[in-house]
């Protein structure tokens, strides 16, 4: 296959084991031709920007630039540049933004090479590479009102096992506030109470205690 005919692959990532192990297994593909691998972010777009690219494979979580912000900036300065994920979580808040930004696929970096191989040659085709599954949670996800940050703030502090009047004190709100502030976090992640809706929370990945 000549080359002007191959898929230009970008691969992103910011562990070099895993950089180095993308790298030796692309080269096995004879209608992949390997661009450049890159180790953050910032990088990649720049090599975005200079030549064209027809895939880029994200890892999703990278610093400073995570795999998100790599997508939505990839629509804006590489938009015929197709951006598949590739990561070790399956969260379904993070799936949901890398969805939302523009990932045309999920990958775990436990796929076997002829998956990841099938997956680029169908991102490059237009397809979406998101099991049923995933769908089926993006849908749900997509049909759920966007918590605001300071219900986010909110949860956060529930998580951690603030009691209202607590949460009221650091937020300098009522406790009346607060209790509005849960009943509407509870309607919006569809739970009954505040501890149901910490747990849904951290289980999704919408908030992150350490």
């Amino acid at each position: 296959m000549a080359d002007a005919a191959k898929i230009r692959l970008l691969i992103v990532d910011d562990h070099p084991v895993v950089r180095e192990g993308l790298r030796s297994m692309i080269s096995n593909f004879a209608q992949i031709q390997l661009v450049m691998v890159c180790a953050s972010g910032e990088e990649a777009l720049r090599v975005a920007c200079r030549q064209p690219v027809d895939v880029m494979l994200i890892d999703l979580r990278m610093s400073p630039m995570g795999g998100v912000e790599v997508l939505k900036r990839l629509k804006q300065k590489a938009p015929a540049c197709r951006g598949l994920i590739l990561s070790t979580y399956e969260l379904d808040e993070e799936i949901f933004q890398a969805f939302e930004a523009g990932a045309r696929g999920y990958l775990s970096k436990d796929a076997l090479p002829d998956h990841i191989s099938k997956s680029i040659e169908l991102a490059h085709a237009g397809k979406l590479i998101f099991s049923s599954q995933m769908m089926e949670r993006i849908e749900q996800r997509r049909q759920r009102k966007n918590l605001t940050a300071r219900e986010l703030s909110v949860l956060e502090m529930v998580a951690k096992g603030l009691t209202n009047k607590e949460i009221a004190g650091a937020s300098g709100v009522s406790q009346f506030t607060v209790r509005n502030q849960l009943s509407s976090i509870s309607s919006k992640l569809d739970v009954c109470d505040r501890t149901e809706a910490a747990r849904v929370a951290i289980e999704q990945g919408i908030i992150r205690i350490d």
